[in-house]
């Protein structure tokens, strides 16, 4: 079988064009990374955010305005003692976001990703959280003429009527706490305002937080006191790096 000759120079053609590309003295361009629509390499731009919004009217005595509320992202100025929003908070489900109050100690508190999260001041306690003390998924009642029992909390009635639980006691389930500290070998412990000591490596334990829903604890040997905001039935893990907290997180029972 006789084969065309433009055949043959076609193919020959074709051989050495492709030679020459892979073997040429030119070198490739640059990799571009993928662009593609399902890559889920984390960016600062795309980190999820949530809102603060904060009430700090009230005659409490270390708030001068304007203040600067600061976190991770960036900072804004409150003008005055009404309700404002504090925008592009960092955020997630179980990691708590590290905000200061100008005039106040650094506060840890859980901003739910798209979600808000509420500070506000009273002329008794400072700045105060508002948890959820007062969900009714989370409450159980007292029974008749009775008391709550040791391993939850009794919420003091309000003026409104308690949908829940009526005449009786409404308990919640109390906060847990644990401590774990990165150095090997570190003896640190943290103390609350009250004395108690917690220390590294121990189970979770139960904790009290403040009237204003805060658990504040100083670091031992640091002057520094600081708040952990606290919902209620969560525990709550301080983690530790010598003397510094480099980070809160929280899981729900």
């Amino acid at each position: 079988m006789r084969i065309p000759v433009a055949f043959v120079i076609a193919v020959w053609l074709g051989l050495g064009l492709g030679f020459a590309s892979a073997c040429g003295s030119e070198p490739r361009g640059p990799i571009t990374p993928s662009s593609r629509a399902d890559d889920t390499t984390p960016t600062a731009a795309s980190s999820p955010t949530g809102t603060v919004v904060v009430r700090l009217g009230g005659d409490f005595p270390d708030l001068r305005f304007p203040l600067t509320v600061r976190h991770a992202r960036g900072e804004t100025v409150i003008p005055d003692g009404g309700e404002h929003r504090v925008d592009g908070v960092p955020a997630s489900e179980d990691e708590l976001t590290r905000v200061e109050i100008e005039g106040w100690r650094p506060i840890w508190v859980h901003v739910p990703p798209g979600g808000e999260t509420w500070l506000s001041s009273h002329a008794c306690c400072g700045v105060t959280f508002d948890s959820n003390t007062y969900d009714d998924a989370i409450a159980t009642c007292a029974p008749p003429g009775g008391t709550c029992p040791i391993d939850v909390v009794e919420v003091p009635h309000s003026l409104a009527a308690d949908p829940v639980c009526g005449d009786r006691p409404r308990c919640v389930p109390r906060s847990k706490l644990r401590v774990v500290q990165a150095r090997s070998g570190a003896e640190i412990t943290i103390v609350d305002e009250n004395g108690e000591v917690y220390r590294a490596g121990e189970e979770a334990g139960l904790v009290y937080p403040n009237i204003a829903d805060m658990f504040t604890f100083a670091v031992d040997g640091s002057d520094q006191r600081q708040d952990v905001a606290m919902d209620r039935g969560a525990t709550y893990s301080i983690f530790l790096d010598g003397a510094a907290v480099t980070r809160v997180s929280a899981t729900r029972w």
